[in-house]
């Protein structure tokens, strides 16, 4: 557990200085040129042309007859431009899991994330999300720290899709999906189910950025 936090807070020191890095050299663009200053407000953007729409909608519904599932993702995001490399986001969460012999899940939350562009169409990205996991009597708080990256295609325009792999940091600690009660009222529920890998693997579309 202590080489997975230490090697969580090495990546993000990393991109916290990559990101300090590109701001410092944005702020010297506006300085002096042969003696002359030049406007910060010039060229400026408008506030609509820095904003940006992404997130994950999507799911995967397998055979009931085999003991298969049905699952939805609706995580939506509306993000800011910080610097034409650098991104920051809020939205909320929903899922949902339904399973055979089980009752329906319902899990809703709220996530903020950040993304560097590290390389061409390679990107780094750090999640903060908390959830509320619900499925009749059984209700659990959940909290995710997913650390990771992935790679984005244009599709066209300003439509970019994207795949990413992250790894969940706060899996094992308390009130990570790994260390999260299944007994009492949660005993036979989705939940375990919903939280079996701290990986995290995810397909959505980008609006801007």
């Amino acid at each position: 557990m202590k080489i997975r936090t230490i090697l969580s807070l090495f990546f993000v020191l990393f991109l916290g200085l990559t990101i300090s890095n590109e701001v410092f050299s944005q702020s010297r663009s506006t300085g002096s040129t042969n003696g002359q200053f030049k406007d910060p407000d010039a060229g400026a953007k408008k506030l609509t042309d820095k904003l940006f729409l992404g997130g994950t909608i999507g799911g995967n519904i397998s055979s009931f007859n085999n003991g298969g599932y049905s699952f939805f993702d609706f995580s939506p995001i509306i993000g800011y431009k910080i610097t034409p490399k650098f991104v920051a986001g809020a939205g909320p969460i929903y899922n949902f899991l339904d399973r055979s012999n089980s009752k329906a899940s319902h899990i809703w939350g709220a996530k903020l994330m950040t993304r560097y562009d590290i390389i061409n169409n390679f990107f780094a990205q750090v999640d903060i999300e908390t959830m509320r996991f619900n499925q009749g009597e059984c209700k659990r708080g959940i909290r995710r720290l997913p650390v990771g990256g992935g790679i984005r295609q244009r599709m066209g325009g300003n439509l970019f899709l994207s795949a990413m792999v992250q790894y969940d940091v706060l899996y094992f600690s308390d009130g990570g999906l790994g260390n999260t009660d299944v007994t009492g009222l949660c005993a036979g529920s989705n939940l375990a189910f919903y939280g079996n890998n701290p990986l995290i693997y995810r397909f959505g579309f980008n609006l801007g950025f």
